[in-house]
């Protein structure tokens, strides 16, 4: 995550024409893009009704929640809303929905594998009820049953179309539904939104007065059977009294109780007979006192007074049927009274039903559940009001596709271009050294410490002598190992680099000795046209004197490999005890001793020759030498690894060290010179 800003500083370009080309292409479609309109239409589900019929009790059914509202929006995308709609506007003839003769069909392949799949499933059913019945949907035996009628696939068509540019949703308001639908002529975007949401009503409507034909139907049956009771409790009851001889006996009168606040209580008895006759007589004197005092006052026509000797009419048949009671037994008593409390509360559900059987007649058919309040009409605009918001998401888009591809890339890449990689690999710590070009005059970078003194190149190869320097003072460094995990890496011009610089220090002597018998980089750059070297030295060590060539400028001793082709035991030469011998002579005469050794991966000599060196320093390429190239590396010389130095990444690229170091500020460049 830390390397990605700077890799995105590095690949800078990868972004930039990604974005050039988000906004291109979002400039392309909106000058391409067909012109859509779209307009909606809102429907309000009203509870109002539901609520009322609820309140009164006049229906169970509750009324609406959001669930309900919520499933409604279902209920206007399907087939028995959309289909009849593509009926009666014959959407199925549109070129828009179906395609104009000669074009592709709109109709996609998903569409047809899912018509053909329901068709062999509807056939699957339809055959599956046939006993003993088997089909077979082998390739060529449904042929004649999978074959589509044309007018069946572009009606599919157009529902599919219609669906896809459709929208239906709730609104702020949780009980307003809002149907919308775009197309390329804003007045047939109108007509259809208007369209749906008629079918809608209608369809809605349809079910109410099923619902309520349904609920009649229920109701009238409810009120004959409990008419029927009725009448049958009644008989019964009739019946009982005339086997008794209780004339005078009012059926259901006297156990349905007055209908008014003054008028006297049930005369069902709550206590014993003859305390229920001392009762009625007491309120039988009470409303005669009353009666009399209201009709000295009033006159004997008087409503009041009129109602008063009523009740006393009724108080005086409930004595007197208590009386005929009285000389019933105990059974009789009580089956009277049990027929007539049935009979009276068969009267009061009669009632009740009709009561609500006649209010839910009343109410009128017209009121609906749900209703338009704003019909759809046709766009003044297209939908897309907002170019620039398409602009800036092509934009966008191609921000992080470019950003992306540029991450992409270096992950692919797998390689080191910072410091703090080569740390998080190896754990060693790091050098960096920019490529650099010869100096005006000068043919080759060998001596660029000498050429350009005050560079950031120079300034890397010092930091690494004051690491040997102090290596030496710890350890006794003398002989140093320039290795590399594969080729052309630069390890020729950190050594004759270093050397110099190394050399360049008072009284100090330091020796090149080229150890690639197979490449010869050193001897072919730093001493051409030799003609002995190091495989003499190794003979006889002690030659080491006039074998080795000074170079002018640097004053650096060179031990070449004179040898035109290749030495077939390399590995055994280096790793040799004359070999041992010539740098144990070495060692006397120079402060130190710097040895390019072969690649690690292409051959082993660096395995036998490792017991003679005290320190090595790792070059790796910047940019080019893949992580695990350089890991697989240091598997090989894990017995060396505590004696790698450090790590210098060779031949980096300035301007991207500018780009990726831009966290250090400019300052930090103020002592560099070129």
């Amino acid at each position: 995550m830390a390397d990605i800003p700077w890799v995105l500083r590095r690949g800078w370009v990868f972004p930039a024409l990604g974005a050039l080309l988000g906004l291109t292409l979002a400039g392309a479609f909106l000058m391409t893009v067909p012109a859509v309109y779209k307009s909606s239409a809102r429907i309000l589900m009203d509870r109002s009704v539901n609520r009322y019929l609820q309140t009164n009790k006049i229906a169970e059914s509750p009324v609406f929640d959001d669930a309900d509202i919520a499933g409604q929006i279902y209920v206007l995308s399907s087939d028995s809303v959309v289909v009849p709609v593509v009926r009666e506007l014959k959407l199925d003839q549109d070129p828009e929905f179906v395609g104009r003769p000669g074009e592709p069909s709109k109709f996609g392949i998903k569409q047809f594998i899912k018509t053909v799949r329901n068709s062999v499933l509807s056939l699957q059913a339809e055959f599956a009820g046939l006993e003993g019945s088997q089909i077979d949907l082998r390739l060529g035996a449904g042929k004649a049953a999978l074959q589509l009628d044309p007018s069946v696939i572009k009606e599919r068509t157009a529902v599919d179309m219609l669906l896809q540019q459709l929208s239906v949703y709730r609104e702020d308001a949780p009980n307003v539904i809002n149907i919308g639908f775009s197309s390329q002529d804003p007045v047939k975007a109108a007509n259809i939104a208007n369209a749906i949401a008629d079918k809608y009503i209608s369809t809605v409507e349809n079910r109410k007065r099923s619902s309520s034909k349904m609920i009649s139907q229920l109701l009238e049956e409810r009120l004959l059977e409990l008419k029927r009771q009725s009448d049958d409790a009644d008989r019964a009851l009739q019946d009982f009294i005339s086997a008794h001889n209780l004339v005078g006996i009012t059926v259901g009168r006297v156990v349905q109780g007055p209908q008014d606040d003054t008028a006297a209580p049930s005369l069902m008895p709550s206590s014993t007979p003859n305390d229920l006759i001392l009762k009625l007589r007491s309120q039988y004197v009470d409303l005669e006192t009353k009666a009399n005092e209201l009709e000295r006052q009033l006159g004997a026509s008087h409503l009041a007074v009129v109602k008063l000797r009523n009740q006393m009419a009724e108080i005086k048949r409930a004595m007197k049927n208590e009386d005929q009671r009285n000389g019933l037994n105990d059974a009789d008593q009580a089956k009277l009274r049990d027929l007539e409390s049935s009979a009276a509360t068969l009267h009061n559900l009669y009632n009740a039903a009709l009561r609500k059987s006649n209010e839910v007649n009343q109410i009128q058919p017209d009121m609906e559940e749900a209703h338009i309040i704003s019909r759809a009409s046709p766009p003044l605009s297209k939908s897309y009001k907002k170019p620039m918001l398409l602009l800036g998401g092509g934009l966008m888009f191609g921000l992080l596709s470019g950003a992306a591809l540029a991450l992409g890339r270096e992950w692919l890449a797998s390689v080191f271009r910072t410091p703090s990689q080569v740390r998080q690999a190896t754990g060693l710590y790091c050098a960096v050294l920019p490529k650099v070009e010869p100096a005006p005059g000068r043919k080759g970078i060998e001596d660029y410490v000498l050429d350009a003194p005050y560079t950031r190149f120079t300034e890397s190869i010092r930091n690494v002598q004051a690491l040997l320097k102090s290596d030496q003072r710890r350890a006794g460094t003398k002989v140093v190992g320039v290795i590399s995990s594969t080729s052309n890496e630069g390890k020729t011009t950190v050594v004759s680099n270093l050397a110099t610089l190394m050399n360049s220090l008072p009284r100090a002597r330091t020796l090149i000795i080229d150890g690639d018998l197979h490449r010869r980089t050193v001897t072919e750059q730093l001493t051409p046209g030799v003609t002995e070297g190091l495989l003499e030295a190794l003979d006889e060590p002690s030659r080491l004197k006039e074998l080795v060539v000074k170079r002018e400028r640097s004053r650096v001793d060179i031990l070449p490999c004179a040898r035109s082709e290749r030495t077939p035991h390399a590995a055994e030469l280096l790793g040799s005890v004359e070999m041992e011998k010539l740098l144990d002579v070495a060692r006397e005469t120079y402060d130190f001793i710097i040895v390019e050794v072969p690649p690690i991966m292409s051959v082993v000599d660096v395995k036998t020759v490792e017991r003679f060196i005290d320190s090595f320093i790792f070059v790796i390429e910047w940019g080019e030498t893949k992580r695990e190239l350089v890991e697989e590396a240091f598997d090989e010389i894990d017995n060396v690894r505590d004696r790698i130095l450090c790590v210098l990444l060779n031949k980096a690229d300035p301007a991207a060290l500018k780009m990726i170091e831009a966290y250090k500020g400019s300052r930090i460049g103020n002592y560099y010179v070129g």
